[in-house]
């Protein structure tokens, strides 16, 4: 007994279009195996290295060896830890150095960036490094940005950080003036 199956307004036996069907699925089976690619999605999240050390009493603060003495401040970090602001209540032609630690979470060396803006007439601002030698080579590059080395072992909890001297100019009018600073990592 031979069975045929109409396809196509043909007859054809049943076992060549049980053939076809399994090569057809078969093929489409190996094509999906044999594909040049690989679908998929693997999330990286990168975050910044170089952070104002939240992890001391002070992170930002007036300097014992500020020049001029001033009794009203305050030192603010933002909540990322790359951003700070300092206020103070200070007199025409005085100098006062503030300071701002910092930590490297990477292990590897690095070079940071310090960027005021906002910076009045008037004032002029100098920054220099500070602590066990983690922060080097401080280097002004712009008139308001600088350059330095942090090394990997620039840890949380440690002394190493940036000295910010402020100068205000003697014939400076009075009034409320603020500064912005932003530290980051440069990337080459």
């Amino acid at each position: 007994m031979r069975k045929e199956l109409r396809a196509l307004g043909r007859k054809f036996p049943a076992w060549l279009l049980a053939l076809a069907l399994t090569v057809s699925g078969v093929g489409a089976a190996v094509g999906t195996v044999l594909a040049p690619k690989i679908g998929g999605e693997i999330p990286v999240t990168v975050s910044q290295a170089l952070l104002i050390d939240e992890d001391v009493a002070i992170p930002v603060g007036l300097s014992s060896t500020s020049p001029s003495p001033i009794s009203r401040w305050i030192g603010t970090v933002e909540d990322g830890g790359t951003a700070f602001t300092f206020g103070m209540e200070a007199c025409n032609g005085d100098h006062v150095r503030f300071y701002v630690y910092l930590e490297n979470k990477s292990a590897q060396d690095l070079v940071g960036r310090v960027k005021l803006s906002d910076v009045p007439k008037g004032i002029t601002i100098d920054i220099s490094s500070y602590g066990s030698g983690d922060i080097s080579s401080v280097t002004r590059v712009g008139r308001y940005e600088w350059l330095f080395k942090v090394s990997g072992s620039c840890g949380a909890g440690d002394d190493d950080g940036l000295y910010i001297d402020v100068a205000l100019a003697d014939n400076m009018k009075p009034g409320f003036y603020k500064i912005k600073g932003f530290i980051e990592p440069v990337n080459y």
